[in-house]
């Protein structure tokens, strides 16, 4: 076995901030003004900007880039898409909060319509989230149940958990979704019975599988926000599933944040049809960095076309509302 094989090369050595724009600068980033990039650097982090500068590295081949920059990149350039991103984060989970708050109260109202602890009993779930696996050595329920109870736990101070606790048997599924998270919303909708994942699915004009999908791919999305981590040129893993009834949607690249923005969009046009958030992203969307090398672009969010994110018009949002009362009555 040759000697060389798995051979890990030695850390690089600690630089002070001026080091660290001294080595950009020396790759042929611009330096505007380089206290001013020096402050920046030092608030933000090397590593941190390093994603937001890969794009604008030469490439050498489909997935590898160069230490050199593309002519005309400033460090201007990157700390502009720096912020753009921030800014795209930010109202994504003004989105997400409104679309996870909509589906807890479904997911609870349902549930608890059959009993205040049904999250808790395989008779009110799905066969399939109920029954042992074994491949895992146990059911997808008990998984989700492990999980649930470690949530209650770390919550217990919080007053509504703590009241319960203290005053009654249990812990009914409209104050558990309290304080569960958005992961655990979407594995319980998974796991409800199939009228009722279909009942809120149609809500949203869709089927229980593709629902299932895009929920499961919007708690990434909210992760990656919440983590504040780079959401703009990121391909998503495990894309949502296509809806077949909303085909416009279907040449968008489904692994690109656009296509989230998209079905964001389609989700606070239900929930809240007079919301103003589709205009936010259209103003944040039309003050997309412009760079002098057009090293990137909207095209790199999956942003093609304008007519894409026109799916709908706001005359028709009413007509396409459907309250929480009409469908959870059903």
């Amino acid at each position: 076995m040759s000697s060389h094989t798995n051979e890990k090369r030695s850390l690089k050595i600690w630089n002070t901030f001026e080091q660290q724009l001294n080595i950009l600068q020396s790759r042929g980033l611009v330096i505007e003004d380089f206290e001013r990039s020096k402050h920046y650097l030092s608030c933000i982090g090397y590593y941190r900007l390093s994603g937001y500068w890969y794009p604008f590295r030469l490439p050498i081949s489909h997935k590898k880039r160069d230490d050199f920059f593309v002519e005309n990149t400033c460090f201007n350039d990157v700390l502009n898409i720096y912020q753009f991103d921030k800014k795209l984060r930010l109202i994504c989970l003004d989105a997400l909060e409104r679309i996870e708050m909509a589906i807890r109260t479904e997911v609870a109202y349902l549930l608890g319509r059959s009993d205040p602890q049904a999250h808790l009993y395989g008779k009110f779930l799905d066969g399939d989230f109920t029954r042992y696996d074994k491949r895992l050595g146990k059911s997808k329920h008990e998984i989700w149940l492990e999980r649930y109870h470690q949530q209650i736990k770390r919550s217990k101070k919080q007053a509504l958990i703590q009241h319960h606790l203290q005053y009654y048997k249990g812990i009914p599924i409209w104050v558990a979704v309290e304080v569960i998270d958005f992961g655990s919303i979407s594995i319980l909708y998974s796991g409800l019975k199939y009228k009722h994942r279909q009942q809120i699915a149609e809500k949203y004009e869709t089927s229980e599988d593709v629902f299932t999908s895009w929920i499961h791919s919007l708690n990434i999305v909210r992760n990656i926000c919440a983590h504040h981590s780079r959401l703009w040129n990121t391909n998503i893993p495990k894309p949502a599933k296509k809806s077949k009834d909303i085909k416009p949607w279907h040449d968008l690249d489904r692994r690109k944040i656009f296509f989230y923005l998209c079905l964001m969009k389609h989700f606070l046009s239900i929930i809240n049809p007079r919301a103003t958030w589709d205009k936010r992203v259209e103003l944040l969307l039309l003050n997309f960095p412009i760079v002098a090398n057009e090293a990137i672009s909207e095209e790199d969010m999956g942003l093609k076309s304008w007519e894409d994110w026109n799916l709908y018009s706001i005359e028709t949002k009413e007509d396409r509302h459907i309250s929480y009362r009409d469908m959870l009555s059903k």
